[in-house]
């Protein structure tokens, strides 16, 4: 440091220090004797602490919309495997299944087609919930062991 250039000097643990020769006192001694060069460092690691929260918390928020994706899917899923059973073709072997979705798929492109379709179904889930309106009415006038799902109890065999 006699020569009056700028240096870099190990410091510690794999860690080198720029030093500047400003006369006798180094630019490295100044922030060591200040504490500038600790609040540097004490800076740069909440800084690094808080980019590394910040990456978990993105982390987190896209874990939780790939979660939301995936059971708004499998809500699809069984919605539609429902209306499968619903319409009574879930009987059919799944050859004939896979042909008779593939056929609808073929007149899914029909707009008057698809509107056809829905007001068929809209009337048919309004004739069930009338029904099952009326059903309902029905089963709250009964005592509950008159119940639909009203099973006689078992008896106990000794062994």
């Amino acid at each position: 440091m006699t020569d009056g250039r700028d240096q870099l000097r190990p410091v510690g643990m794999g860690k080198v220090e720029y030093c500047l020769n400003v006369g006798r006192i180094t630019l490295g001694a100044m922030k060591e004797a200040t504490g500038e060069e600790h609040s540097m460092a004490r800076t740069l690691s909440e800084r690094l602490r808080a980019h590394e929260q910040q990456k978990a918390r993105l982390a987190e928020a896209e874990a939780k919309l790939k979660l939301d994706e995936r059971k708004q899917r499998t809500r699809r899923l069984v919605e539609a495997g429902a209306l499968v059973e619903k319409c009574g073709l879930l009987e059919l072997d799944s050859n004939a299944l896979y042909g008779a979705l593939l056929s609808l798929r073929n007149g899914a492109d029909d707009k008057a087609q698809v509107e056809k379709w829905a007001a068929l179904g809209g009337r048919t889930f309004a004739r069930e919930a009338t029904a099952r309106d009326k059903g309902s009415a029905a089963d709250l006038r009964r005592s509950p062991r008159q119940g639909r799902h009203h099973r006689p109890a078992r008896r106990r065999v000794p062994l």
